[in-house]
Order: C-alpha cells, then structure tokens, then sequence
C-alpha cells in the first residue's frame, strides 16, 4: 500500500486549521466529528496533536455550555429589578444578589472546566510513549464536544418557565410540562453521549483493557458528582455571607 508521508503530519481536525476555515465552521465542524465519528478522533494518534488546540477547544466548549445558563441567569434577574426599588434603600440587597449571580456564573464555568478535564487522568498508561501519551491526553478534551448543545435543553425549560406566566389554562400547563420534560430529556442525552465519548475516544486513543475502560467508566459519575457539590459550595458560601451582611443591616 502507498503511504503519503506527507499527509500523516497534518491533522484532520478541523479545529487545527481554524485559520483558513474560520473558527465558527471549524469548530462545528470539529464538535460534529467528536460527536459521531470518535474513531476518527482515535485516529489522530498517528499525526501530530496540539494541546495547545485542544485547550482552545474544550474553553470554547466550557463557554458555549455556560452561556445559556447565564442568559437565562440575567434575564431573571433584569426581569425583578426595579429602579424604584434601589432608589427607597434596597441598594445593599440588589448589590448582593449580583453577587450571588456571579458567583453562580463562576462555580458554575470552575465546574465545567473541571468536569472537562476530570477524564484525562486515564489517557496516559505507561505502555505508551510520551508523544502517544501527550497525544491521547490532548484528544481526549475533545470528547466534551457534547457540552455545546446545552442551548436545547436550557431552550426548553426557558420556554416552560416563560410558559407558565401565560394565560391559566390546562393547555398551558400541559404544555409546560411537556417542555420541562423535553428540557430534562435533551440534558440527560448530553451528560450520556458526553460519558459515552470519553469511553469511546479512550478506547480508540490507547487501545486500553476492558479494565481501564470499565474503571474510567465508573469513576467519572463519581468524579462529576463530587466536583458539582464543590462548586456548589462556593455559590453556598457566597450566599451565606450575602445573608449575613443583610443580617447585619
């Protein structure tokens, strides 16, 4: 068989020419390849990697799975400020909860960035080289890939939430519900396609044993529930001395 040198050292990611694709299509293009064809993920082992391209893409990702989340955060926010309100003496109390919001935006972006990068302790067993090693840890922060979809079902519960303030009616709430229920759906779809490509990228990176794959299966809901309660107590403690400072009024 014929082997082009010469295409073995250029990436097939998309993501690695952003320059000449422009970075809106490569990275689609990129987060699509991730999403449905892992083995040619697995495949760019035999071409040169970039960490630095990979890094780029799992913080486009952190920031593409946050920003509905935010969105949706101002909006509730913006919708019960008055003016008036700061105007009569609740300054202190507006103050706060914009506190309260930003360190829900915080907690929230240090969660996905750690989520992101909870899996690559697995890609780097000793039976590989260094350079095999760097790049398997480097493709697997593409397997967040499923991150960037999180507008669907943030969509859904929005639409639900801005539902229910319609007209009282049992069509409404039908529909409410159905929404919530399509919202909860899509979002369990993301967090299994997610752990799903982590195993599948793992297993067409380093070509590991059942055992490494079962193991990385297991530890990363464990993983991902731990770090979720961490960020959950920095917007805890952010909220604690909110309410202290109130107190002290």
């Amino acid at each position: 068989m014929p082997i082009d040198r010469t295409t073995l050292s250029i990436s097939r990611l998309p993501w690695a020419h952003r320059d000449e694709l422009g970075w809106f299509r490569a990275y689609w293009q990129t987060n699509l390849m991730a999403m449905f064809r892992p083995r040619l993920i697995g495949q760019e082992m035999n071409r040169p990697v970039s960490f630095s391209d990979s890094q780029r893409f799992r913080h486009v990702t952190v920031m593409l799975g946050l920003l509905p989340l935010l969105v949706w955060g101002v909006a509730v926010f913006l919708t019960g400020f008055q003016i008036s309100d700061v105007a009569t003496g609740s300054r202190l109390g507006w103050a706060l909860e914009g506190i309260d919001l930003a360190s829900i935006a915080l907690s929230g972006w240090l969660l996905l960035l750690m989520l992101t990068g909870s899996a690559s302790y697995f890609f780097h067993p000793r039976r590989l080289g260094t350079v095999h090693q760097n790049r398997a840890i480097a493709l697997s922060y593409y397997a967040c890939a499923p991150l960037a979809w999180s507008f669907l079902p943030t969509g859904a519960l929005a639409t639900a939430a801005w539902s229910e303030s319609g007209p009282a009616g049992q069509a409404y709430e039908r529909v409410s519900i159905a929404l919530v229920l399509i919202g909860a759906a899509l979002a369990l779809a993301i967090v299994i396609r997610w752990w799903m490509l982590s195993l599948l990228i793992l297993r067409n990176t380093t070509h590991c044993g059942l055992g490494r794959t079962v193991a990385m299966a297991l530890y990363l809901p464990i993983s991902w529930l731990a770090l979720g309660y961490v960020a959950f107590l920095i917007f805890v403690t952010a909220l604690y001395g909110s309410l202290v400072l109130m107190s002290l009024r």
